[in-house]
């Protein structure tokens, strides 16, 4: 089933990054938008995934993608943001989020 990536837009995706992201970094958003729109069709294939869940699959998928600048090797260094903790581990896996989100579609996973 193809991903229209087109409904996720930059705009959006920093929006949804809250902040996190300036208007400068719009050429690495689309970036991330065009992966994560890739990962998710390789991901559901030729499942049938309603269009709304796809968009937001495409949009988590985007900003792990976007949030992986930040976090190498799966560690945020939180320390540096105020907190306490100096270190707070996080999925290296940019599917994390969509997986979770299309389980339904999706079926369990049968090795």
């Amino acid at each position: 089933m193809p991903v229209d990536a087109h409904e996720v837009t930059v705009g959006g995706l920093r929006t949804f990054l809250g902040g996190k992201a300036n208007s400068e970094e719009d050429a690495y958003l689309q970036q991330c938008i065009d992966n994560g729109a890739q990962l998710v069709a390789d991901l559901v294939k030729t499942t049938k995934v309603p269009g709304g869940m796809l968009s937001q699959a495409v949009l988590e998928t985007a900003a792990d993608h976007f949030d992986r600048r930040t976090t190498r090797g799966g560690v945020l260094d939180v320390q540096s943001m105020g907190y306490e903790a100096s270190v707070v581990r996080v999925s290296t896996d940019p599917l994390y989020a969509a997986k979770r989100l299309l389980a339904l579609y999706l079926g369990p996973a049968i090795a």
